[in-house]
């Protein structure tokens, strides 16, 4: 329904309080933070676990998460040669590539009209389609070659199950994402349980566990809080030092 009234398809209001005091320092939209947050998630998960000399992105949905998330894979991938997109509204993909091809002057955009062609022979395929409660799971294991890293950014969406159940499968945060599961409404029907979890990307980052760079490695990133949190408080840093902003007297 929001994108049919021309209206973002999350939304949302960042706070920040004085933690000794509680009382309000910042407002700001949540929406811009989010955006980018969600794609440096990535970015963090493709600088540990995508294979090295990785040449070829596959994006499947292509709204403004999808933009986030390809400008992160471009920091952390500078031999990225070819960028293949997919939509299911071909304009939606047009768009993109007018928006994203000065990002890469040296790598064309290449709009797929089926997803399996936007995969096949891909290196790192990032799924940014909405989340629903009822998947379709169209992305198949047959389209993958053997060596790729699948990032989730749409929960279970677009990967079917025994994509994310390969050589090695991660998420943001393990406790959130088997809670999740536990609901019983997102990861059925096949998603990796407990014991299938290689590691979450805290302890990849940590150093307790080792980087996964070979094989089908599968990853859902589902969005961390704290990554809001971070993030917010370095815009509020950088928007005193620069004067940014309105003051508003409550």
């Amino acid at each position: 329904p929001n994108q049919a009234k021309g209206l973002p398809y999350i939304n949302g209001v960042w706070c920040m309080n004085d933690p000794e005091t509680g009382m309000i320092k910042s407002v700001m939209d949540a929406n811009w933070m989010t955006a980018w947050r969600t794609g440096a998630a990535s970015g963090v998960c493709a600088r540990h676990l995508a294979s090295p000399g990785s040449e070829v992105v596959a994006m499947i949905g292509l709204g403004v998460q999808a933009r986030t998330n390809l400008a992160a894979l471009k920091e952390v991938l500078p031999g990225i040669r070819e960028v293949r997109i997919h939509d299911v509204f071909p304009e939606q993909a047009k768009r993109f590539q007018e928006d994203m091809a000065p990002l890469f002057p040296k790598a064309p955009l290449v709009i797929e009209d089926k997803a399996e062609s936007a995969v096949k022979g891909a290196d790192v395929v990032v799924t940014c389609t909405p989340i629903v409660e009822h998947p379709r799971r169209f992305v198949m294991r047959e389209w993958m070659k053997e060596d790729v890293l699948c990032i989730a950014v749409d929960y279970d969406s677009a990967f079917r199950e025994e994509v994310m159940k390969g050589d090695a499968f991660v998420c943001d945060n393990r406790n959130q994402y088997l809670w999740t599961q536990e609901q019983g409404v997102y990861f059925q029907d096949g998603y990796p349980l407990e014991a299938e979890i290689y590691a979450d990307m805290g302890e990849i980052c940590a150093g307790k566990a080792a980087p996964v760079r070979k094989g089908l490695r599968g990853a859902v990133l589902m969005g961390i809080a704290s990554h809001d949190v971070m993030t917010g408080r370095l815009i509020y840093r950088k928007a005193l030092e620069k004067n940014a902003g309105t003051w508003v007297e409550l």
